[in-house]
């Protein structure tokens, strides 16, 4: 009997979580790169995320105060889009230029990411939301990882930490999460698809792009 109520409290203290199929929400990020030159700059926007495909979309409009004198400004850069599919990530804007877009090391956050119970890591209060911890490395390295808060009154997710530290390369994003919901059918398809002026990935467009940490993840 010892050993029965034993396991049953193991169950019921145990946290996970797994993103639904399809999802979108309404986002706040805060980030830190060295495109921005390690300032903290803050931005709002819309994701839509689907699993089935899998793809992921986020558009976003830049606080044009916090950009200023960043790699951001300098580019005309006050709003743009990330794009990620499995295999193949693009991150493209207008600016006075036209339509620019090139490939970046954006990933689609895993599915499962925080259904491990291992990954729990207690509760905390995330912008004011009581919430369960959940922390995953990503390919077992502890200089990369996601952090996610669940809310524990309705169980959706409140928001991400991305934390990425490697040898020519440091990025700190926080990723808010609001009016989060599971969204049941197909989304139209113009949501996942590129503007025709962004190329195919190559290996070539990977060697060129500026940053080396890319290469890193893409080439890998």
């Amino acid at each position: 009997m010892k050993w029965l109520i034993l396991c049953f409290v193991l169950q019921i203290s145990a946290f996970s979580y797994t993103f639904p199929d399809r999802w979108q929400s309404t986002l706040g990020g805060i980030v830190s790169d060295p495109f921005v030159d390690y300032k903290t700059v803050n931005s709002v926007g819309y994701g839509f995320n689907d699993y089935t495909i899998p793809a992921f979309r986020v558009d976003e409009v830049w606080n044009t105060t916090s950009i200023h004198n960043t790699g951001l400004s300098l580019e005309g850069i006050e709003a743009d889009h990330h794009l990620t599919y499995q295999n193949q990530s693009w991150f493209f804007y207008q600016n006075d230029m036209g339509g620019r877009c090139q490939p970046t090391a954006s990933s689609i956050f895993p599915q499962y990411m925080f259904a491990n119970e291992s990954t729990y890591q207690g509760n905390t209060t995330f912008y004011g939301v009581d919430s369960y911890v959940f922390r995953y490395y990503l390919n077992g390295q502890d200089n990369i990882y996601y952090q996610g808060y669940i809310s524990i009154q309705d169980n959706t997710p409140v928001g991400i930490y991305v934390y990425v530290d490697l040898d020519d390369f440091r990025l700190e994003s926080t990723v808010s999460f609001s009016q989060f919901q599971e969204v049941n059918d197909p989304f139209p398809s113009y949501v996942f698809k590129a503007p025709f002026y962004c190329p195919n990935k190559t290996e070539q467009d990977i060697h060129d792009y500026p940053y080396s940490w890319v290469k890193k993840f893409l080439l890998q």
